[in-house]
């Protein structure tokens, strides 16, 4: 019993990770297209580090954490599942069989988003832009890598998974500056489109969440979630988080300190540039775990605003990849050409760009939304399966 408690209060503190990096997500992509002075906002804190609004630079700051934490809660979530089976025989392991389904799955959502009917329709052409690697891609793909480095751990087991998955993490990392040393041109050079935008980014677009570096992310989250397994029985000690934050900033500081020395050293010969802000990613990533293991320690919620919290804001941890696909959908017309970015966007056609109190305002709603719908997911769902099951009662059940 001790066990099974302590198991899902792991995943509750990692569910709730997993609803702010989804809120994140939806607030920054609302924000960004339809704020109209976001492109310059974003270009005077590259070229001058500030956009001369401190909380235009605290909001901008945040967002570009978004994709990392997704990226980095994702993989851990699954690492943790399949430790939980890992006696058991591979091909025979439910999250394995799952968890290589899904990352299917998320892939062909990722390309299938992509293909835009209203298009289609008016040129008779399918565009470049499905090719493009995006995020449901990267996640995809690294489902599949974890299951592939999981398979592998079980053939010598002797080598810890959490250890796998953090080397494969970091040589991701150490090869992001040398594709950086291309200059933006597709690698590897002459293969399809499809495997380029795969890889690296480069000047032909089409690259928008790579390999190198993002697949670090989702290799380094699942390093934890496989570390969490091995201490699950600690998780709940008021010393864990403190242990677990402390350690990781150290391990963390050392490749950084590494990897730096080696750009000084050998930058004319391979090319070592950049690189070194995935390390500050995944050291606040690190910290805001330890913060929310703390808090579901220490912060107790009872009553009706405990089970309002689970359905709505926790649940929408839990049902990340249904939110994605609709905000594509209502934000950027994925599939069917039309959404709230052919009325706000200021570059599209006859768009009303809005302004940052207006965009706010616009993306609380947005977020209000979500909340609302997957607190509701099962009343939703039933209401749409309702016709359905009337006329295939055989195939669609309750």
């Amino acid at each position: 019993m001790e066990k099974q408690n302590t198991n899902n209060a792991r995943l509750k503190f990692i569910d709730i990770a997993r609803s702010f990096a989804i809120i994140f997500m939806l607030e920054g992509h609302f924000i960004s297209l339809t704020y109209e002075n976001y492109f310059e906002v974003h270009n005077a804190i590259k070229e001058f580090g500030t956009s001369g609004n401190f909380f235009l630079d605290c909001w901008h700051n945040l967002r570009s954490y978004t994709a990392p934490l997704f990226f980095t809660i994702t993989g851990l979530v699954l690492g943790y599942l399949l430790m939980g089976q890992k006696d058991e025989l591979f091909w025979k392991q439910k999250r394995v069989n799952k968890g290589w389904r899904r990352g299917l799955k998320i892939i062909f959502w990722g390309y299938f988003l992509q293909f835009n009917i209203k298009y289609f329709l008016e040129s008779g052409k399918i565009g470049n832009y499905i090719y493009t690697f995006h995020v449901l891609q990267c996640i995809g793909t690294g489902l599949l890598i974890l299951i592939l480095l999981y398979g592998i751990h079980h053939l010598f087991k002797r080598i810890k998974y959490s250890l796998i998955l953090f080397i494969s993490g970091i040589t991701v990392f150490a090869f992001y500056p040398v594709f950086l040393s291309f200059n933006g041109t597709p690698v590897p050079d002459g293969f399809p489109v499809l495997i380029q935008n795969m890889i690296f980014k480069h000047e032909l677009g089409g690259a928008v969440f790579p390999i190198f570096p993002h697949m670090g992310f989702i290799l380094i989250g699942p390093s934890i979630g496989a570390l969490f397994r091995d201490y699950a029985k600690h998780i709940k000690r008021p010393w864990f988080p403190i242990v677990f934050v402390i350690a990781s900033l150290l391990i963390i500081y050392f490749i950084k300190g590494v990897t730096a020395m080696l750009a000084h050293e050998f930058q004319t010969k391979y090319e070592f540039i950049g690189g070194l802000w995935l390390y500050d990613r995944i050291k606040i990533i690190v910290i805001f775990i330890g913060i929310l293991m703390y808090a579901e320690q220490f912060i107790k919620i009872k009553g009706k605003f405990l089970i309002t919290l689970q359905k709505g804001f926790i649940g929408m941890g839990q049902n990340t990849l249904n939110i994605y696909i609709i905000h594509c959908i209502l934000l950027y017309g994925s599939m069917f050409g039309w959404g709230i970015k052919s009325v706000f966007n200021k570059q599209a056609d006859k768009g009303i760009p809005l302004s940052f109190g207006e965009s706010v305002l616009g993306a609380i709603l947005f977020v209000l939304f979500f909340a609302i719908i997957t607190y509701y997911r099962v009343q939703i769902k039933n209401i749409c399966l309702y016709i359905p099951r009337l006329l295939f009662p055989n195939f669609i059940k309750p």
